[in-house]
């Protein structure tokens, strides 16, 4: 499955490790998590 996740981005932010960070851990959860209907 592909996620495209469209977060607003800086030119000085874009490619900052704390945005990155968040873009990698809102991925994770979302291919980890947005299907599986287990709770």
């Amino acid at each position: 499955m592909d996620i495209d996740v469209y977060l607003l981005e800086h030119k000085r932010t874009a490619n900052s490790a704390p945005h990155q960070w968040l873009k990698g851990l809102i991925l994770e959860t979302l291919r980890g998590r947005a299907f599986n209907c287990e709770v």
